[in-house]
């Protein structure tokens, strides 16, 4: 006569007696935050909304015919390592934990189980030992136990993810290229760069590593050390970077994952992470992927957006731009009759990262435009024309309605707009020679 336990690790039953003993069931730390709330699901108060880290431990006694009640009951305890778990009776952890030593007094009770939370790393493996014990006529006469060992496996960068319900505030890059941890730019684009990897697992003596990447996203040097080099693909992508603890050669099936994504340049990338319609200017927020809380950005006008949309660099300047070397697609000049209605020549086909330019002559001719006298010239805005049609996008790069002019009445806010449109709503007669009429110039992207 002998009381079993009969373990199942998320839904897998551990059937062998050898199996219960070494290596034991493995179990994760349950230190991801499933409810959102920025708070450890292992420290958050039950329920736990979206729990998916408990496994239920679930128990047979044989011979079937023996009885279970208040005075055959099944006891269960910690032999050692009782602080390293808790125990529930539900997979969200909702209702009255558990305290160790807990006696079963019915087979109802029984059949139901228990839910264990991996609450402290282990240090060992197995160093979690339950000892199920089974009395008859007031004496012990059958036990047995189970190890567990409770793994820490942490992805610690990227630190946010693609799918996040929420993303932690140190998921953004705070410098240069600004962006989140898991977005990359296609190697063909200047200012590429590849994904930041890395990981730990814990106990670090008992487990190795084993990474994964969708091809589509990348290879990865090496998918067996806590930080593999990644080298960004040719294609956008987005796919599942996972670390797994491996024992012996053998998966764990404690996983850790973020959701990466490749972008197709670093316009894509601003347009996804900076949006249209938010504020650019001191101490605006960035509020997309669920970042919480919020990075607080210094304020961004067009010419750091434009130069931060081609190569990832930002630079506020309207002097020394890279665009300002490209080879030149179209040079026209504004019109505006008595009543401020604006309108230019048709500036012939953009294409995506082309730059749009708009100058001021400075008191230098401007009709017909001198291209080669552009140094002379003052650039007052600039935008980046996506791949759609006539559209553009940038920081401050809403067109304001007369009488607007560049320093009056500007919005201040990341927007899209026709290419050309900036300028034809720019008129200030008084200023005639300094802001107006603007010289259009589209810079094609090499």
């Amino acid at each position: 006569m002998m009381p079993r336990l009969r373990p199942s690790w998320h839904g897998q039953p551990v059937t062998g007696y050898a199996e219960l003993k070494a290596p034991g069931g493995f179990l994760a730390l349950n230190d991801d935050d499933n409810n959102w709330n920025g708070t450890p699901d292992k420290d958050d108060a039950p329920p736990v909304a979206n729990e998916d880290d408990l496994v239920k431990l679930e128990f047979r006694l044989l011979p079937d015919s023996l009885p279970v009640d208040a005075g055959h009951p099944v006891s269960l305890e910690a032999v050692v390592g009782g602080g390293k778990i808790k125990i529930y009776h539900n997979s969200d952890k909702s209702g009255t934990s558990i305290g160790l030593p807990f006696a079963f007094i019915s087979r109802q009770a029984m059949s139901e189980g228990i839910w264990v939370e991996g609450f402290a790393s282990s240090s060992s493996l197995g160093d979690v030992e339950l000892k199920m014990t089974y009395e008859y006529d007031g004496q012990d006469v059958g036990d047995d136990t189970v190890r567990l060992t409770v793994i820490d496996v942490d992805i610690t960068e990227p630190d946010g993810s693609l799918d996040a319900g929420r993303n932690p505030g140190s998921s953004w890059e705070t410098s240069p290229c600004y962006h989140f941890d898991f977005q990359g730019i296609t190697s063909g684009e200047p200012g590429s760069y590849a994904l930041t990897i890395s990981g730990a697992i814990c106990p670090a003596s008992v487990f190795t590593y084993q990474w994964s990447l969708p091809a589509s996203c990348g290879t990865l040097s090496s998918t067996t050390v806590p930080s593999p080099i990644h080298t960004e693909p040719t294609s956008p992508a987005e796919g599942i970077l996972q670390l797994e603890a491996v024992y012996s050669g053998t998966p764990t099936g404690i996983v850790e994952k973020r959701k990466v994504k490749i972008y197709q340049d670093h316009l894509a990338r601003d347009y996804a992470n900076f949006g249209t319609g938010g504020s650019c200017v001191n101490n605006w927020k960035v509020t997309t992927f669920n970042v919480n809380p919020q990075p607080v950005m210094s304020n961004w006008n067009c010419h750091g957006s434009t130069r931060h949309a081609y190569n990832g660099t930002y630079d506020s300047s309207n002097q020394g731009q890279p665009w300002l070397s490209w080879d030149v697609k179209t040079v026209v000049v504004t019109e505006h009759d008595s009543s401020g209605n604006g309108s230019h020549p048709s500036l012939g086909t953009v294409g995506r990262g082309d730059v749009v330019g708009y100058f001021s002559p400075s008191g230098k001719p401007y009709n017909p435009p001198d291209i080669d006298d552009l140094a002379s010239w003052t650039m007052q805005h600039s935008q980046t024309c996506t791949d759609s049609g006539d559209e553009t996008y940038g920081a401050n790069n809403e067109p304001k309605t007369y009488p607007g002019a560049p320093g009056q009445g500007q919005s201040w806010k990341w927007a899209t707009s026709p290419a050309g449109d900036w300028g034809i709503h720019i008129w200030q007669p008084s200023m005639q020679g300094s802001y107006v009429p603007f010289i259009i110039v589209v810079f094609e992207k090499p």
